[in-house]
């Protein structure tokens, strides 16, 4: 043993002397190249090809420096290196050439404006990305405002049966124009509010966005984005009938809440968050309907329904947030992706072009912002200050990423008309003649003809329970520590109104009476009643002959409040609260005059509501 220990440490001995080849930076720089990875939010490859005066290199890698403070000019460094013969080589210029995949730039890197290869001498290279970045429409110049401004005019002038005027660009979402009318256009009442929210409308505004830009003459326009939850108050800049005496083509009298008022921010905050912490793409594109449905219906106006809803300028910056908002979850990673089965990415759809012609677009070729050439200025996770570069190492190639994953959510989507769900067996009911109207508490009314009528006040609906044994059964298998999502489920059938009123309902299990506190209320939250859907009669998969039924999960909803020790199914009962903006103090009479208005016209009713246990 101890023989064989000697040679060991002869060997180690002999090693430490012998000279080692170690990786060179390769001399010159001939070329680099950026190409966008599909399939994973905004990756990137980059290849760099350079020569070495020697033959026999080996071992060529693309390495990227690693920043603990991104650089200022938000340009990545990268290193080309080899390895040089251990011998004698003919000393001939030979080109090498190595790639460096970096599959989550986006989240890791949000500041990256370009990328530079190292080498010596005159081997650097420099590739700019040239990628169009949106912001925050409040912190657009004067300049920049009067340019969105000047674009809109351009292309409200225009004449409706041009594909690139105001107009015709509102028809594609919806119009009230019948169906074969003189001038019917086959992009018309193209809006997709099923499984493909997220995707047409990131096509939509799109090509909403190149139309906008070739009418402001401006080459390097790109559209806004209105940050209702950070910013809940209609931007200024879309309050003014008139900019400098002239009509500004931002206005839009048909709203309500030109008066300054200020959006929900609890209610929209709550399900923001809700829809981030979903894993599945459906369960976020589901959950992320709802406050952008509750943002349409509270601004009111043109926005509350399909048809009329690209009419507002606003409507535009709306949804720009939305497509902002699923960037940031899928930043949020942990498992978190788009959908890759074929039928989704290979499916279809039309727009108008820039110059006017049509153009068709698959799915599975502009799923991600960067396909097409874009991102906004924020990310879900901010970097840290960017004070100067500093460079801890090279790394050639970007982290494993870890797969967590989660069950999909049931947040508020709108479910079919059949008197069951399959898989489920109902063990509650509303009697629709016990829903009582009343802010303090239940006041017995009865029924309305064709439904139970909703108004601007409190809501609360006593549920009987058809079913103890299933009752039960569903309410303990339920735990605080882990449940299976989709366990209970409430539905709210026949929804119908006239038209949307300037609010949406929240609906509530178990809400105790007179609960002020917003906290607490929040832990019997299910979801909103989705009225911008309600008012469209061709919702995909939402609409039955007799109004919209809307299903929600109490599932998480029951686990907190277990884990609060605040549940109590001894008595069962769904609460509708309205939900409306908080006008300023000099206007909030008016405006809540107004809402009461809104909510004689639009006529909201239900049929019944329902509680299902997964058999």
């Amino acid at each position: 043993m101890s023989k064989i220990l000697s040679i060991a440490l002869l060997v180690c001995s002999l090693n430490a002397w012998l000279p080692v080849a170690t990786a060179e930076t390769v001399a010159n720089i001939r070329d680099a190249e950026v190409s966008f990875l599909t399939g994973i939010p905004f990756g990137i490859a980059v290849t760099a090809t350079g020569e070495v005066r020697s033959a026999g290199f080996t071992d060529v890698r693309l390495n990227r420096a690693v920043f603990s403070i991104p650089p200022l000019d938000g340009y990545q460094v990268y290193e080309l290196t080899a390895t040089p013969p251990s011998g004698s080589a003919a000393q001939v210029v030979t080109p090498v050439s190595a790639s460096n995949a970096w599959p989550f730039a986006e989240r890791q890197a949000p500041w990256l404006r370009g990328i530079r290869v190292l080498g010596e001498g005159q081997g650097i290279k420099e590739v700019k990305l040239n990628r169009r970045v949106r912001r925050n429409i409040k912190n657009l110049s004067a300049d920049e405002l009067a340019t969105l401004r000047r674009g809109i005019e351009v292309m409200k002038q225009r004449p409706p049966s041009d594909p690139t005027s105001w107009d015709f660009q509102a028809r594609i979402h919806g119009t009230n124009i019948p169906v074969g009318s003189p001038g019917d256009s086959p992009l018309w009442r193209q809006c997709n509010h099923g499984e493909h929210f997220m995707s047409w409308h990131r096509l939509y505004v799109y090509h909403f966005e190149e139309i906008l830009r070739e009418a402001t003459g401006d080459p390097d326009f790109t559209l806004p984005y209105w940050d209702w939850l950070n910013e809940p108050v209609l931007p200024m800049s879309f309050r003014q009938p008139q900019v400098a005496g002239a009509e500004n083509p931002l206005f839009d009298g048909t709203r309500s809440i030109n008066n300054g008022a200020v959006l929900p921010v609890s209610n929209l905050r709550n399900a923001i968050d809700a829809a981030n912490d979903e894993f599945d793409f459906d369960s976020f594109s589901s959950a992320i309907y709802s406050p952008h449905g509750t943002v349409h219906v509270v601004v009111n106006g043109n926005m509350s329904t399909f048809a009329t809803a690209g009419l507002d300028p606003i409507f535009w910056l709306h949804h720009c947030n939305i497509d902002r908002m699923w960037d940031h979850w899928l930043q949020r990673a942990g498992g978190r992706q788009n959908r890759v089965d074929a039928a989704f990415l290979q499916r279809q759809f039309s727009f108008a072009a820039s110059n006017g012609s049509t153009v068709t677009d698959v799915v599975g070729d502009n799923l991600y912002s960067s396909q097409l050439n874009y991102n906004y200025d924020t990310v879900m996770s901010q970097s840290p200050p960017m004070t100067g570069p500093i460079l801890v190492a090279m790394n050639a190639g970007a982290p494993e990423e870890s797969a967590e994953t989660g069950g999909p959510q049931l947040a508020g989507a709108p479910a079919g008309s059949e008197s069951n769900i399959p898989g489920y067996a109902k063990f509650a009911e509303s009697d629709a003649a016990s829903a009582g109207s009343s802010p303090n508490g239940p006041q017995l009314v009865g029924a309305a003809p064709g439904g139970t009528l909703l108004s601007m006040e409190t809501t609360r609906v006593p549920l009987a329970v058809a079913n103890e044994e299933v009752s039960e059964r569903a309410f303990s298998m339920v735990s605080p520590q882990a449940q299976e999502p989709k366990s209970v489920l409430v539905r709210i059938t026949g929804i119908t109104l006239e038209k949307p009123p300037g609010f949406t309902y929240g609906v509530y299990l178990n809400l105790p009476a007179n609960e002020q506190n917003e906290d607490r209320k929040n832990l019997h939250l299910l979801g909103v009643v989705d009225l911008f859907s309600a008012s469209h009669s061709h919702a995909e998969g939402s609409k039955s002959e007799t109004g919209m039924n809307q299903v929600f999960d109490a599932t998480k909803a029951i686990a907190k409040l277990k884990a609060s020790g605040l549940w109590n199914d001894s008595e069962l009962a769904v609460t509708l609260i309205p939900i409306t903006a908080t006008a300023p103090p000099a206007d909030q009479e008016n405006y809540r005059r107004k809402l009461r208005d809104s909510s004689e016209e639009a006529q909201v009713r239900y049929e019944r509501i329902e509680v299902f246990s997964r058999e």
